[in-house]
């Protein structure tokens, strides 16, 4: 059944969890707090990811503004 409930939820369940949560009520409060933990973290790192395209973002926005306006002539002259 651990095996099953590991599976099901992705929170390991060494046997030390049998003896502190003992009830289904009990069990189920640590799954659901282990469960709600672990999104939090997918959710925080996900959040941390967009964090770093802010970064890549304003840097890219920052090159542009610096850019001198023959620069941006030969720039835009070189795209069409």
């Amino acid at each position: 059944m651990s095996h099953e409930l590991e599976v099901e939820f992705g929170v390991p369940l060494p046997p030390i969890v049998a003896w502190n949560y003992p009830t289904p009520a009990a069990l189920s409060r640590y799954l659901a707090e282990q469960t709600c933990s672990h999104a939090d973290e997918e959710v925080a790192q996900v959040a941390g990811d967009d964090n770093d395209g802010d970064n890549d973002i304003e840097a890219l926005l920052s090159e542009i503004e610096n850019l001198s306006d023959d620069e941006v002539q030969r720039l835009l002259g070189d795209a069409e």
